[in-house]
């Protein structure tokens, strides 16, 4: 989506997150900017976009919550 965020590598930067957690919740987050102030106009979040989105934050908690390895 292109809007780079200051804060959008702070969790991997600080080893919370992968890269790639930090980049798929961007652009959730993106999404979520884009509907609150307009610029994206659906009423609802079609299934085509919610689904990876949501499987995408409980894949990331899920591994946030899993016991250590190791």
């Amino acid at each position: 989506m292109g809007e780079e965020s200051p804060s959008r590598h702070a969790g991997a930067d600080a080893g919370l997150l992968t890269a790639r957690q930090a980049e798929y919740l961007d652009y959730g987050r993106q999404i979520r900017n884009g509907m609150v102030h307009g610029r994206t106009t659906h009423v609802v979040m079609p299934p085509a976009m919610a689904v990876p989105m949501v499987t995408t934050s409980f894949a990331i908690v899920s591994e946030l919550c899993a016991a250590p390895t190791g």
